[in-house]
């Protein structure tokens, strides 16, 4: 289930970011911006996909044990990224997109707002900021850029992987939602 908010709260957010969750061989569910994919199994835009991610977590925290995409219980299905029109996808699932006239790089965590920037105040980033998303309950931590990524992005990637790996480090230490079976992921 955190798998599935985070990814559903970045492939909101981020253009040209394309999700796939897979069982075995199979494609179970495509979100990715119009049109939808030929062949791919079912298809979700990205706002309907978090929408969809937000109601299953709000039934898991509801105590209900849930089957994702006809999948048993506690079964979750493979998240799988990828990027079109521009958009990369760095170590760690740090994504990097061209948003209007602006260079957006982000990554998603578990973490609440003010968590993260605790975090962040031992953190040079100055530039980084945090915006919660409340239907997935995950906090996007990104930074805009209006010069082109090459000239900025090796640095820019360098400290939000930073900050990535301390974000895990601090989500270790919280208690975090239930998975789909209602066991704790930890």
């Amino acid at each position: 289930m955190n798998g599935l908010r985070t990814t559903a709260t970045l492939a909101h957010a981020m253009p040209g970011l394309a999700v796939r969750l897979r069982h075995g061989d199979r494609t179970l569910l495509t979100s990715c911006r119009p049109p939808a994919p030929a062949g791919e199994g079912e298809w979700l835009p990205p706002c309907a996909f978090r929408a969809t991610v937000g109601a299953a977590l709000d039934h898991v925290r509801a105590g209900r044990t849930i089957g994702v995409l006809g999948l048993d219980p506690g079964v979750d299905p493979r998240v799988e990224l990828g990027g079109c029109c521009g958009t990369t996808i760095h170590t760690g699932g740090i994504v990097a997109a061209v948003h209007g006239q602006r260079f957006v790089h982000a990554f998603a965590t578990l973490l609440a707002p003010a968590r993260v920037r605790a975090v962040m105040e031992s953190s040079p980033n100055s530039h980084l900021a945090v915006h919660y998303d409340e239907v997935t309950d995950v906090s996007l931590v990104f930074t805009e850029s209006a010069a082109h990524p090459s000239h900025s992005a090796p640095a820019i990637v360098a400290d939000m992987q930073d900050l990535l790996v301390r974000c895990a480090g601090a989500e270790l230490a919280i208690d975090l939602v239930p998975t789909a079976a209602g066991g704790s992921p930890l």
